[in-house]
């Protein structure tokens, strides 16, 4: 009923969130890649109305911390959060980057509480906006999120569907 919530972590730059606008009354964008944020903030800006946007340039983890961010020389686009918590082995890791992983750039980014994060969401969304669609891109770092999400009052109060993007 356009009342909804999308809620879109490891936004990337935004495409998914940009092309369901028009099916959700909010968006909330996360994306903790510094370089990608930026990216999505002109995407966002020009394709969603302010008035349904919300952008956060972290990642969700078990805890609020730095962590490293590794973008591969063959992941156009992409990158992992190196991290004990990354599911993901370093076997498979060289495996979805083609064999070997060649990293460009290493960055310090934000990891805020997933729970945390659900909570403050559930506290800001209104009675009238029930159902939640969740898209999770986050190569590695689901876990704590699921975890995180299934705990939340968010997830037992409201009507949510979530999907995962995976490699």
């Amino acid at each position: 009923d356009r009342n909804d919530v999308f809620i879109d972590i490891g936004a990337n730059i935004g495409l998914i969130s940009a092309q369901v606008v028009d099916a959700f009354g909010k968006i909330i964008a996360l994306e903790p890649n510094p370089i990608a944020f930026g990216v999505l903030q002109a995407n966002a800006l020009t394709h969603i109305p302010e008035s349904k946007l919300s952008l956060r340039n972290f990642g969700l983890g078990h805890n609020t911390e730095i962590a490293q961010l590794e973008i591969p020389a063959k992941n156009l686009g992409g990158a992992f959060v190196r991290s004990p918590a990354n599911r993901l082995t370093e076997e498979q890791l060289e495996k979805k980057e083609g064999g070997e992983i060649n990293i460009t750039k290493t960055l310090d980014i934000s990891i805020e509480s997933a729970h945390d994060f659900f909570q403050a969401v559930n506290s800001e969304i209104t009675d009238h906006q029930c159902r939640i669609v969740i898209k999770i891109d986050v190569e590695g770092m689901e876990d704590p999120i699921i975890r995180a999400l299934l705990g939340s009052k968010l997830w037992c109060s409201r009507e949510v569907i979530c999907f995962f993007e995976t490699w």
